[in-house]
């Protein structure tokens, strides 16, 4: 759940977060807009693992705050794939 995650992150610093969109109580796309609101000063790439994969479900992820969009149902390689793509993003920046 979103709640568990922002209680993972108060005394974690990922190096990528990786999120369904689909939670219970607050959707991925509020949970990453209120992290990104709340942590202005340390960036980490976030990727939002989801079945919602339609061009305006991908394009409202984007814009809520995820670097990726990564399409469920997924395999090992398009998952792989998906990370090393906004990690290697990431690192330029």
């Amino acid at each position: 759940s979103a709640a568990e995650a922002r209680v993972a992150l108060e005394s974690n610093t990922p190096d990528l977060i990786l999120s369904d969109i689909g939670l219970p109580e607050e959707n991925g796309l509020e949970f990453i807009r209120r992290y990104r609101s709340e942590h202005r000063k340390h960036f980490v790439p976030a990727v939002a693992l989801t079945a919602y994969v339609r061009p305006q479900e991908i394009d409202d992820a984007i814009a809520a705050g995820f670097q990726g969009h990564i399409a469920k149902p997924v395999t090992a390689a398009a998952l792989v794939n998906g990370i090393t793509k906004v990690l290697a993003e990431a690192a330029k920046h």
